[in-house]
């Protein structure tokens, strides 16, 4: 009878491997479970307070039916407000969110004194017609100015934001960035 050494040979991992694996699947399960959470708190944390800012616009202005609430992220973050009045009037209403400045003021602009979207948005094609647009968002200046924020990428592939003033359409700043990595 002759021994066959082959058989007696289990066919296990070693030890370290078993228990680095294990470890290595539990790192990526936690890792992948935080990423979750921190989207989510991130999410939460960018609209926060919007159901305060609509009671604090009802209650401090004359905007009375809100059609939309968008957080802009200027000097300071705000809560940008779009509403009519009990006559219909719409305005659009800049609140800071910033709630440790009590004596920071909500800027309201009545749509009379609002340059529409849709003319912006001419306006920047005539200026630069093989541009890709963003987006357009309203925005507020550090000096509390309404604005248009105009986002493309240009013909060199820079992402500009631009800053026109809602009153007129004239170009309030303009800022462009340049990816480093292709």
């Amino acid at each position: 009878m002759s021994y066959n050494h082959w058989q007696d040979e289990t066919k296990k991992w070693p030890a370290w491997l078993a228990w680095t694996s294990w470890i290595l699947c539990i790192a990526i399960v936690a890792s992948l479970a935080y990423c979750i959470y921190l989207y989510n708190d991130i999410q939460h944390s960018k609209m926060a307070g919007i159901t305060s800012t609509k009671k604090a616009v009802a209650a401090k202005t004359d905007v009375t039916d809100i059609s939309k609430v968008t957080l802009f992220n200027g000097f300071e973050q705000y809560h940008v407000v779009e509403g009519k009045t009990k006559k219909g009037k719409k305005k659009l209403v800049f609140v800071p969110k910033n709630k440790k400045d009590k004596k920071a003021k909500f800027v309201v602009v009545p749509s009379e004194k609002i340059l529409p979207k849709n003319a912006i948005q001419k306006q920047w094609q005539q200026q630069c017609d093989s541009c890709k647009l963003v987006k357009i968002t309203p925005a507020i200046s550090k000096k509390h100015l309404p604005l248009w924020e105009v986002a493309y990428h240009d013909r060199s592939d820079r992402y500009i934001l631009d800053y026109f003033r809602m009153s007129d359409g004239k170009r309030y700043e303009q800022f462009g960035f340049k990816s480093l990595f292709d």
